[in-house]
């Protein structure tokens, strides 16, 4: 009786570690995939403010060149009349 019982409790052990074993291993797996989902949404959130501040810094660039553009017109229309 004892042995068919130590068995039976060996099995028991058995499995229930494989069934640990694996839900570990799944844990590991599922942190893992967690871990690389959680990258790429900072590597998205990176891009997208990479995007917004060139287009800032390209609007801005812009304005700069129109202001530069005005003040040209504006001292050479002054040249032209002082002339």
């Amino acid at each position: 009786m004892e042995k068919k019982a130590d068995k039976t409790g060996i099995r028991v052990h058995l499995k229930l570690g494989a069934e640990l074993k694996s839900q570990n291993e799944w844990d590991q797996n599922g942190n893992h995939n967690m871990r690389r989902n959680y990258e790429e949404e900072e590597e998205e959130e990176e891009e997208e403010t990479y995007r917004v501040e060139g287009k800032s810094n390209s609007l801005s660039r812009n304005r700069e060149e129109r202001q530069l553009k005005k003040t040209e017109r504006a001292e050479q229309s002054r040249a032209e009349l002082n002339g």
